[in-house]
């Protein structure tokens, strides 16, 4: 019950700081934002690594790495702004999309939680993990299923969400009930049925 709780405030905070942001890209610019194999090549040798960074304690402490810091800073903003195209320049310049910063959530779950599908597709075309955990067991389909965006569930699962996945809250269909998305439970639990036995 604690476990729900903590998902209805942290829903409720994300949803009300902007629930219905409009992105003024399409989906077209999308497609051209995804990276051409020599600027994979290019940019894997300076990928920042899939971890938290924090920033020091006191004034100090050097950053262990801040390059690394503040790139993971900027996806997480431009995530929160729904910017897609801050958000290529980041991964273009070496943020992992699986990385975070100080106290943030990976920035496929901001994403989702947001309803960005547009976010969430570019961050998984540049290797976002779609079952990663953050705390609270939270992953991008349980996250998308408590915020109520049925397209994310829809995405999130074609490219591979476990649906499977208990928290001490249930499966995504459980949360999706428990925050009163009945579309999104009907739709999980018709997959859960086939995949989950």
């Amino acid at each position: 019950m604690e476990n729900h709780k903590l998902w209805v405030i942290m829903v409720l905070i994300v949803l009300a700081s902007c629930r219905d942001k409009p992105s003024a890209i399409d989906n077209h610019e999308v497609s051209k934002m995804n990276k051409s194999p020599a600027e994979t090549r290019q940019n894997e040798s300076r990928r920042c690594e899939a971890k938290n960074y924090q920033y020091p304690a006191d004034e100090k402490e050097d950053i262990v790495d801040e390059r690394c810091y503040r790139l993971q800073e900027q996806l997480h903003n431009a995530v929160l702004d729904g910017n897609l195209v801050k958000m290529k320049e980041a991964l273009m310049n070496g943020a992992n999309p699986n990385g975070t910063y100080y106290q943030s959530y990976p920035a496929l779950q901001v994403a989702a939680m947001r309803g960005q599908g547009q976010a969430v597709a570019l961050l998984l075309s540049n290797g976002a993990s779609v079952n990663q955990e953050a705390p609270f067991e939270k992953t991008s389909l349980n996250t998308a299923a408590a915020a109520g965006y049925l397209d994310i569930v829809k995405i999130l699962i074609e490219k591979g969400a476990n649906v499977c996945f208990k928290t001490s809250d249930g499966t995504a269909a459980d949360i999706a009930r428990n925050m009163g998305h009945k579309e999104i439970e009907k739709f999980l639990k018709a997959i859960i049925a086939q995949k989950c036995k």
